[in-house]
């Protein structure tokens, strides 16, 4: 066979393979309990039962928030996940939501009832909140690098509030152990957390996909399934209850 042409057949065979890979790649970014690594987790586990029923293989990269947004930008990623409406990404198609962030608002019994009336207030770095907290006028905001270190600030009266994802806010007060903080019941925001896909044909077409059999999971009870866990984590360290997988 004629040297060029096994050349030509080479690099097309490569490009091919390295465009597959491409597209297989979702990324991701560790949260405790739901990402733990690329294979564990409530939200992999989640990902491998579509994975399944789409007949599809994902290569699941765990990196930081930041860099994942940029390589999903980059066209890197095929895709990645949790994606929420208030993350700074290009245009693309998302999946029908699977989960639905609820942050609650700490108070310490002897300060303010409500987010309304706080002035000042201590969010975890590097986590996504609504538009309607991040936008509020007159609030100050100091952020802490931890939910624990935001729950000491909160217990010496440095602020006047926490918002904070229900389940890790709620774990971190259950260590911690202060008698003086308790978290309003009904959540302060409610996020639907979904699938991000790059704007092309298969992007499209996978996200439609994904819909499907979320829409089928959350029918037959096998999305609860996935998140039971997660139920009787509540049930264990609050009072509180929480539908995740509802607005």
């Amino acid at each position: 066979m004629n040297k060029n042409l096994l050349l030509v057949i080479y690099f097309f065979s490569f490009s091919l393979y390295a465009n597959e890979v491409r597209e297989l790649r979702l990324g991701a970014f560790k949260i405790p309990k739901f990402i733990e690594d690329n294979k564990s987790g409530n939200f992999i586990k989640l990902v491998q039962r579509i994975e399944k029923k789409i007949g599809k293989k994902f290569n699941i990269l765990i990196r930081p928030p930041k860099r994942t947004y940029l390589s999903f930008n980059n066209n890197e990623l095929f895709g990645y996940f949790p994606s929420l409406e208030v993350d700074k990404i290009n245009d693309s198609y998302k999946s029908h939501p699977f989960y639905y962030k609820k942050d609650l608002f700490f108070r310490n019994i002897n300060g303010v009832r409500s987010f309304r009336k706080a002035k000042r207030i201590c969010l975890t770095r590097g986590y996504p909140y609504s538009k309607e907290i991040m936008e509020r006028k007159g609030l100050s905001i100091s952020y802490s690098e931890s939910d624990e270190s935001c729950l000491r600030m909160l217990q010496i009266g440095r602020v006047d509030g926490f918002i904070c994802e229900a389940i890790s806010g709620l774990s971190a007060l259950s260590v911690l152990k202060f008698g003086n903080i308790v978290a309003n019941e009904k959540p302060l925001s409610s996020i639907p957390v979904t699938f991000a896909f790059i704007k092309t044909k298969e992007g499209k077409k996978i996200a439609e996909s994904f819909s499907k059999e979320l829409r089928l999971m959350k029918k037959n009870g096998e999305l609860n399934e996935i998140f039971k866990d997660v139920y009787k984590k509540i049930e264990k360290i609050s009072d509180i209850r929480i539908d995740f997988l509802k607005p």
